[in-house]
């Protein structure tokens, strides 16, 4: 009885997660399609943006026997940005990476920073070895509550919003996507953008005079 009533909950907080994301997403579209959505900026480390993502999908690609891969500078330079919203684009991406990827498939993110001049320009590879898109799908993918119908994707869920989200953001932050899919060869985006570098904030202690020569 007790499992039954654990195994109970458990589809409960599946579905509760899926619904509030999909009405996140209706939301985000609802902004984004009125002309309000905005980027609400702040200093930030670039490391700490992508060791967030990588708390996050980590432990996603363990559940569902992925092998995900990082690659990252991990750089500790400040930039300008919306933390949130620099977050939610590859949250969207390697989150549809893991939902067609089957069991014993990999993630590939990759992120990568240079300095050009009071610039840190980013660009980054959200790859996997899933089932792909048709090159018909692809001339949409970008088009809010789109998804490729196919027996192999029956099963997925989604409100088909979150490549839209992630191409209007992209957009806002003057940033580009490009993908290059096969079916049946797995998905690749490569994602260029760029921020603007400030100092480090100084901590209050030392702002009061505190510390050693």
């Amino acid at each position: 009885k007790k499992e039954g009533v654990l195994d109970y909950l458990e589809k409960i907080k599946v579905s509760s997660r899926l619904l509030m994301n999909s009405i996140n997403d209706v939301l985000d579209m609802a902004k984004i399609e009125s002309g309000k959505m905005e980027l609400h900026e702040e200093s930030c480390s670039f490391g700490s943006l992508v060791e967030g993502i990588e708390t996050v999908i980590s432990p996603l690609c363990e559940q569902n026997g992925i092998n995900f891969v990082l690659e990252s500078d991990k750089r500790d330079e400040c930039i300008l940005v919306d933390k949130l919203r620099f977050q939610q684009v590859f949250l969207n991406l390697l989150s549809n990476a893991i939902k067609f990827t089957p069991e014993g498939g990999s993630i590939y993110f990759k992120c990568r920073s240079r300095q050009e001049g009071a610039r840190l320009a980013v660009e980054a590879e959200v790859a996997d070895s899933g089932m792909g898109m048709s090159e018909e799908f692809q001339k949409r993918m970008f088009e809010p509550f789109t998804q490729e119908e196919r027996a192999e994707s029956a099963s997925v869920q989604g409100t088909g919003l979150g490549l839209a989200i992630t191409k209007a953001i992209l957009d806002k932050m003057g940033g580009t996507i490009q993908v290059d899919s096969h079916l049946g060869h797995g998905t690749r985006f490569v994602i260029q953008t760029g921020f603007p570098h400030v100092q480090k904030k100084k901590d209050a202690y030392t702002d009061m005079g505190g510390g050693t020569e």
